[in-house]
């Protein structure tokens, strides 16, 4: 179903059709997991059909400029956990000095992601050097190193342009994320929760195939936990945007363009 937003920078304030979601502007270590902290029940999944083009890229090196507008399917009321750069190791979750897409995460994000010490959205102490709005997603389109063989055909995004065999498809991609009432974004920047093979839900329509932590099926850093006032475990909407559909934000102020970093 078609919605209509009316943007501030920071919240959608206005739903005009049904079904929320995000619009597009009319300007047409495999796997890591959260631990759970607190008993909030989370709600059964939902999802708005799918409106869009998958053969026509609308944004990067092979768009055409003629390019149909994408809109990718609205996961509704999917539970969400928080993970930050740097995170230690815990019960079924590795380190997150690390991602799934580069092994010095840390070092180019440029320092621990405190979710306690705050300045703003960003943690306090240093200017990060890549964008404190990420989440993570339970797919990775490379595994042991080479490209997974249904990466091309479930990435909507990935038909239009070559990809080089180290360069991820997925890492960097834009996430607009909803919850009462606001609207973030945010950029994908690792694998999880627990699972990396999801390809159904990430791109379609199913539900998280994990378990755990009342079936997470989102990883979200603390400043998209701060701006949309979320609890350690909690729900959001969320789709795909393309980055030209982006409005400015704080998730604008530094964007990550760096490509996968493996030693």
């Amino acid at each position: 179903m078609n919605v209509i937003l009316c943007w501030n920078p920071y919240a959608y304030i206005g739903l005009l059709v049904i079904a929320a979601g995000c619009a597009p502007r009319s300007d047409a270590n495999d796997t890591k997991g959260s631990a759970s902290r607190t008993t909030r029940a989370a709600p059964a999944l939902a999802f708005s059909p799918t409106l869009s083009n998958p053969a026509l890229p609308t944004t990067g090196p092979g768009a055409s400029p003629t390019s149909a507008v994408r809109i990718y399917p609205l996961h509704g009321h999917v539970t969400s956990t928080i993970f930050w750069v740097g995170e230690p190791p815990a019960k079924d979750s590795p380190s997150n000095a690390a991602s799934a897409w580069d092994d010095d995460w840390q070092v180019h994000f440029g320092g621990f992601d405190n979710p306690a010490r705050r300045d703003g959205f960003a943690p306090a102490g240093f200017a990060p050097r890549e964008n404190s709005f990420y989440v993570a997603l339970p797919y990775n389109d490379l595994h042991a190193g080479r490209r997974r063989a249904d990466a091309a055909r479930v990435i909507a995004w990935a038909t239009g342009r070559t990809w080089f065999e180290d360069e991820s498809m997925c890492k960097n991609h834009w996430v607009c994320l909803l919850h009462n009432g606001l609207a973030c974004y945010a950029q994908w920047e690792d694998v999880g929760p627990f699972r990396s093979d999801d390809a159904a839900y990430v791109f379609g329509h199913a539900v998280p195939r994990n378990t755990r932590n009342r079936g997470a099926g989102i990883d979200v850093s603390p400043a998209v936990r701060d701006h949309l006032g979320l609890s350690d475990i909690d729900t959001v909407d969320w789709r795909f945007v393309e980055e030209r559909d982006v409005p400015p934000g704080p998730w604008t102020r530094t964007v990550t363009t760096s490509q996968v970093h493996w030693r």
